[in-house]
């Protein structure tokens, strides 16, 4: 189950496409199982660490930007997401304090007090939180599933 929470956070991290996968996802039945697996599963996790490739498809461009890097957790809040080409970029968050490192300059913001930085804070923790589906004002949510996965995609209401 560890691996299907790490995978949910991967796809919502990295937008990939189905096909990339040998296994076949039907929509889950029992959404409200699904969180409840997802949410109990959560909550053993101590750590993660995970390459990742990100996609990032704007309206303007004609092919997608690539971007690659490095992600870990380590329970309780402590998040580091970096991207190392490019452009280097990395989020540090711990427990509600978030920095921002870009061109070697830091940027500090508390997430309970700044509205965007509390968003950006919002959708990085709640896979691992297996909170991030509850909020359905924010979010349209599809659930698949194969054999050893589940799949959440979510789309921004806002």
């Amino acid at each position: 189950m560890k691996k299907q929470l790490l995978f949910c956070l991967i796809c919502f991290l990295i937008p990939v496409s189905q096909s990339l996968f040998a296994q076949e996802y039907i929509a889950v039945k029992d959404i409200e199982q699904v969180k409840k697996k997802l949410k109990a599963t959560s909550a053993t996790i101590k750590s993660i660490a995970a390459d990742f490739t990100q996609e990032k498809h704007l309206s303007i461009l004609q092919e997608p930007t690539v971007s690659n890097g490095k992600f870990y957790y380590k329970a309780e809040n402590k998040v580091r997401w970096q991207i190392i080409t490019p452009e280097p970029y990395m989020v540090i968050i711990n427990g509600t304090d978030m920095t921002v490192v870009e061109n070697s300059k830091n940027k500090k913001y508390d997430t309970r007090t700044n509205k965007m930085y509390g968003k950006i804070y919002e959708v990085m923790m709640g896979p691992i939180k297996g909170t991030l589906g509850d909020n359905t004002k924010k979010y349209r949510q599809e659930y698949f599933e194969s054999s050893t996965h589940i799949m959440m995609k979510l789309f921004p209401l806002e």
